[in-house]
């Protein structure tokens, strides 16, 4: 009986531990247990409703397999082991493939190098399933943004700051602009600035019958440089590049159209000065530039004809504060879809400029916020677009038609939903996910209904059900505001005892961390940390996004302030809780995140007894024009607002331990932030702890590094939280 009864007792403490089974931090940053899978090499055909799926073979090769909506193979449309040249390519890897849009050709992307965040340079391929054939698109040096004209009959791509186009009937490689040149001339693409805060990169676009490419021009030649040290070499090397910070020059624009017939290239510029020109794209016969000023306060959209040189201003949008760039898509050569927040919450706009006359109806409306247009089936007036309503913490696809304004959801999923829809907006990949539930992948047509899985990652399912916590989400009351937040909480949680708290913030102007989904590698983190006995809390404040222009504009002109006093007052609602140990609550941050992490250490009132502070902005002056200056002005129009909360300025007030990190080749948010702030709590009598990591830019990855950073950050909260 007594061996029996330690059997009993022996399965008991084993299934105890299985059910609150630890992650650990060699699962999630060295074997990447946690990664949840995507069918990431599924594309669309364009002129049919198949797809195309990139699967290894067991002969050691790739397989394109041609499927029907509904999941049933008709076909291995292509394989490398059948093209005759492929050996002599020895390309081991596909980065991605694009479909031409007659279907009949892929190009291929291989050997990727990336530049920054967003842009990339790559050999591309192009691969001909019935003649069997590879040949490269260009022999004469990596390419940028390939795109094919509307005919499938070139392919035109940046390379060396010039834009090229290849004919794919002769073969040969045409060359349309000569005056390219690095850190003074890019034309076709977007310079740094661009990219990070525009979110753009290839900036020329084929008109609709494929005889011309419309284009914008940088000279970025007078952008003061900056430069950061590489020390992977015997002796380091420099990195310049163009860096345009508060009040300094930015990039001057002005926009081309090349005729492929004439060889003949005409300057279209619709307006001069320092502005900005974040988009260029054809509506019809006509280019269609949206052009900002540099206060971002006035939007303008021209509608340029090239062949008769006329210019219409056929919208303009005004703000007391700023205006995000809109969401757009080309509807044909008379409409175009957009959205706005003019009227309080960002909503879908049309424009018809059909028989001359300018027209503008809303689309949608109510006190929720559209956060991505997908497109439009013309055929049924249908716009499909992804939304908040219903659920501040959620996002959900919805259908509307043009005629009768009647939506419908297309996603009833709990959680966050996404979409990539095929050409004709009949069908899409459903991508569905909660804190709990890794990513779903379902194709499905546009009434909603499942098709089939595409990948379910339920071995991953079933691991979580045992390793994580489930956040709480919640609404707070805090400054006579309400203010959404989850907290997370051990598997083992036991509400009659005190837990140490850690917040997370990031904060910054139209950004969300409070919802519901699957997160990434600092989500995984904090089961960690979560599971060795921390309580996470997250709180977004007020300037964030999803609740209306209102909300995320308060903190215009005074960056930090209402983000700071929200953080702080969070902290004195979480540590009144009867499981908060309120001596000790702590605060995370990355990037925006880590100036805010700054700002609550030393303007928190004794609220946070440690900080960890990653890449921080520690003055906005140091920070580049667009982002700056969206938010702050310049400092000679808003000396005040970039004093306001400036963590150099705080130094002094700091108590508490902090522990300060950077990468020493962040492009991003410089160095230079922390160099800065070092000095300033030097020179206060602040002890402080630091971490650098050489030839890291602004994420620290690569390698072992992200392994090192969390181990560092884990340890720095155990031994001071």
């Amino acid at each position: 009986m007594k061996k029996i009864t330690s059997c009993f007792l022996i399965f008991v403490l084993i299934c105890q531990s299985n059910l609150f089974a630890q992650p650990l931090l060699e699962d999630v940053f060295l074997k990447y247990k946690y990664v949840a899978k995507s069918p990431k090499d599924i594309h669309f055909f364009n002129q049919s409703n198949n797809y195309l799926s990139l699967e290894g073979n067991n002969k050691g090769g790739f397989d394109w397999n041609k499927y029907t909506m509904d999941g049933k193979k008709i076909e291995t449309w292509l394989s490398t082991n059948n093209l005759e040249t492929w050996s002599k390519v020895g390309i081991e890897k596909i980065d991605n493939y694009i479909i031409s849009p007659d279907d009949k050709l892929l190009l291929l992307a291989t050997n990727k190098e990336q530049i920054f965040r967003k842009s990339y340079r790559s050999n591309f391929l192009i691969v001909n399933p019935i003649k069997k054939s590879v040949v490269p698109l260009s022999s004469n040096g990596k390419q940028m943004y390939p795109d094919f004209s509307s005919d499938g009959s070139k392919i035109s791509f940046v390379r060396s700051n010039n834009i090229f186009y290849k004919d794919l009937l002769s073969g040969k490689e045409v060359q349309i602009t000569f005056d390219g040149k690095t850190n003074e001339i890019i034309n076709g693409a977007s310079d740094w600035v661009y990219e990070e805060e525009f979110k753009v990169t290839q900036l020329y676009a084929w008109s609709p019958d494929g005889k011309k490419i419309a284009y914008l021009q940088f000279d970025e030649s007078l952008v003061p440089d900056f430069s950061f040290t590489f020390f992977d070499e015997l002796y380091p090397r420099i990195e310049t590049f163009k860096y345009p910070k508060v009040g300094e020059k930015n990039s001057t624009i002005k926009a081309f159209v090349y005729d492929i017939k004439t060889k003949k290239t005409k300057e279209i510029t619709p307006i001069n000065g320092d502005v900005y020109m974040p988009k260029i794209e054809w509506m019809g016969n006509k280019v269609l530039i949206t052009a900002l000023n540099r206060k971002q306060n006035i939007l303008k959209l021209f509608a340029i004809d090239p062949s008769l040189n006329h210019k219409v201003l056929i919208y303009e949008e005004k703000s007391s504060t700023y205006i995000d760039l809109p969401k757009m898509v080309v509807m044909d050569e008379n409409r175009l879809l957009f959205t706005s927040e003019k009227e309080g919450f960002n909503h879908i706009y049309l424009l018809n400029t059909e028989n001359g006359s300018i027209k503008t109806d809303q689309i949608t409306s109510g006190t929720w916020e559209v956060l991505k247009i997908y497109g439009v089936n013309p055929k049924d007036n249908w716009v499909y677009y992804q939304s908040n309503e219903g659920n501040i913490y959620e996002r959900f696809v919805y259908g509307i038609n043009l005629k009768t304004l009647k939506s419908k959801l297309i996603s009833d999923n709990e959680g966050c939903n996404d979409a990539v829809f095929n050409s004709n907006f009949t069908f899409f990949i459903s991508n569905h996910e909660t804190d709990k539930l890794p990513n779903q992948y379902n194709l499905c047509s546009v009434d909603g209904a499942k098709l089939i899985p595409l990948e379910t990652n339920e071995p991953l399912v079933k691991l979580i059900g045992n390793e994580f916590s489930k956040r709480e989400f919640m609404e707070i009351n805090v400054n006579g505001v309400s203010l959404s937040a989850y907290i997370l909480k051990p598997s083992n949680f036991n509400p009659n005892k005190k837990y140490p708290l850690l917040f997370y913030v990031y904060g910054g102007p139209g950004k969300q961390e409070v919802l519901n989904e699957w997160g990434g590698f600092r989500e995984q983190w904090f089961q960690v940390l979560a599971q060795k006995g921390y309580i996470i809390a997250c709180v977004d404040n007020r300037g964030s996004g999803g609740k209306g222009a209102n909300f995320k504009k308060i903190n215009y002109l005074n960056l930090g302030k209402y983000e700071t006093e929200d953080q702080i007052g969070a902290a004195q609602y979480f540590g009144k809780l009867p499981f908060i140990d309120s001596t000790r609550i702590g605060i995370f941050g990355w990037s925006y995140g880590g100036f805010m992490a700054l700002n609550c250490l030393f303007y928190g009132a004794e609220k946070f007894k440690m900080a960890i502070s990653v890449a921080p902005v520690s003055n906005w002056k140091y920070y580049d024009s667009v982002y700056s200056e969206r938010y702050m002005g310049t400092m000679k129009e808003n000396e005040g607002g970039y004093d306001n909360f400036n963590p150099i300025d705080g130094a002094k007030r700091m108590k508490g331990k902090l522990l300060l990190i950077h990468g020493m080749a962040d492009d991003n948010v410089h160095f230079q932030n922390t160099v800065e702030l070092q000095k300033a709590l030097i020179e206060a009598g602040k002890q402080f702890d630091f971490m650098s990591y050489p030839d890291k830019n602004h994420s620290i990855s690569g390698g072992k590094t992200r392994m090192h950073l969390f181990s560092l950050m884990t340890n720095y909260i155990e031994e001071n939280l």
